[in-house]
């Protein structure tokens, strides 16, 4: 087997058959497109994260806010009226 026989088979994709080019010679279109594509998605992937990571702490509390979850408590306008007629057991545990 030559170097410039197919490895793969031929149903292989363009590019990726297996064939080692030893004339020098540039890959395909397709496969040019495809790096390009692949570098594009790289170079953008961290910028979005960034921009996610920074996005995170205002919406976190735009929610908390909203929904008073998660550590963020409502301040109550008026005392109780009325006093529940329920026993609270408390439980501590040393863990």
């Amino acid at each position: 087997m030559t170097l410039d026989q197919k490895t793969q088979g031929d149903n292989a994709p363009d590019g990726l058959d297996g064939t080692i080019q030893t004339d020098g010679s540039e890959p395909s279109g397709s496969l040019m497109r495809r790096h390009r594509k692949v570098g594009i998605v790289v170079a953008i992937m961290p910028i979005v994260m960034l921009g996610m990571a920074y996005a995170a702490v205002p919406l976190y509390q735009m929610f908390c806010q909203v929904t008073g979850y998660g550590g963020t408590t409502r301040v109550a306008e008026s005392a109780p009226d009325h006093v529940l007629k329920q026993t609270i057991s408390i439980r501590f545990d040393s863990n």
